[in-house]
């Protein structure tokens, strides 16, 4: 606007009454155009108030979703995936109704607890060594053993079951080709063969307490190591162990 522009005290810059305009002395006076916001000012702000709520929004909505899938994954790894659902939302402190508006059933959760420990292991992969990625998924088997029974119990045909195979498949392939030409692992290794060495880890980790899965996947470890490694590489891993 031009120079001393102001608006009259009571009047309302977003009605459809009249404002009044002071210039070098002078009063203008003019209707207010209700397709029109008198200043650009005013519509810029409302606009990111608008974009602000609407992302706080959001915000809380992934939140609660994490809040549900942090309960779902605590709720069923003490009580199995069978475990009442109701526990589940008294364990997130939402209401039943937030937690249907999120995941309609049990397959829909265990499904998105499936998805984030793909994800996980997926952003935390980069560059890793063959050998730490499996170590990272036994880890993962361990944090959450609700997500592996539900893993190994839906069918093989399942469109989710087939994705996660080909996620961990895509995960393993760069590690696995380096390992296989610094001669750390043997030759004929194929990202399948480590998929399915990630569901036999899966078998292995069923201790009674925290500890004792952790202790079983250590040496599940050591023994898959050895069965994948290199004949020439275990040879040498041998004759220093035995210096040692």
């Amino acid at each position: 606007m031009g120079r001393g522009v102001r608006w009259e005290p009571g009047e309302s810059q977003y009605s459809n009454s009249k404002y009044t305009m002071r210039n070098n002395e002078r009063q203008c006076v003019a209707p207010c155009d209700k397709d029109a916001a008198p200043s650009s000012l005013p519509a810029s702000i409302n606009r990111t108030k608008v974009s602000h709520l609407t992302t706080t929004l959001r915000s809380d909505a992934a939140l609660r979703r994490d809040q549900i899938l942090d309960a779902a994954d605590a709720v069923f790894s003490r009580h199995g995936v069978t475990a009442p659902l109701d526990l589940v939302v008294a364990q997130a402190g939402v209401g039943r109704a937030t937690l249907y508006r999120n995941f309609p059933d049990r397959a829909a959760l265990m499904d998105a607890l499936l998805d984030r420990s793909l994800a996980a292991l997926e952003t935390g992969a980069g560059g890793a060594d063959l050998f730490v990625l499996l170590e990272q998924v036994a880890q993962c088997i361990v944090a959450s053993p609700a997500v592996t029974d539900y893993w190994r119990a839906v069918d093989a045909g399942h469109p989710l079951a087939k994705e996660g195979r080909e996620r961990l498949a895509r995960l393993f392939r760069a590690p696995l080709a380096a390992a296989i030409k610094s001669g750390a692992c043997r030759a004929d290794l194929k990202p399948g063969d480590i998929v399915l060495v990630c569901g036999m880890l899966g078998a292995a980790l069923r201790g009674s307490s925290v500890a004792q899965q952790r202790s079983l996947a250590r040496r599940a470890i050591e023994l898959v190591r050895g069965g994948i490694a290199s004949p020439a590489s275990t040879s040498t891993s041998t004759a220093a162990a035995r210096r040692r």
